[in-house]
């Protein structure tokens, strides 16, 4: 999954939610292998419930980042500003079993 025109610049004004969904008993593997926003302006956030996982902004530089997220459901939020766009996100997701 990627933000509009990856690896390209991602268009002003840009919303985007998805919504993930593996099977009951996993939880969700993700893997950023790339992010560049405009810091404080652009995001990239999952969330599950009301929690938030993560909330990605600015460029980050320990890439690959991966996060599991306990649920097998999970909403991924990507917003933009009016200006300076940048190359946005990469990300990868697996169902991974939840043990124990």
């Amino acid at each position: 999954m990627q933000s509009p025109y990856y690896p390209q610049n991602y268009n002003d004004n840009d919303t985007i939610t998805r919504e993930i969904l593996v099977p009951d008993s996993f939880g969700i593997l993700f893997t950023v292998w790339d992010f560049v926003g405009r810091a404080g302006y652009d995001y990239l956030a999952i969330l599950s419930g009301s929690n938030v996982h993560l909330n990605l902004t600015g460029q980050q530089t320990a890439m690959p980042f991966k996060l599991r997220v306990p649920n097998n459901q999970a909403t991924l939020v990507w917003s933009t500003n009016a200006t300076k766009p940048a190359r946005g996100f990469n990300l990868t997701y697996v169902a991974d079993p939840n043990l124990g």
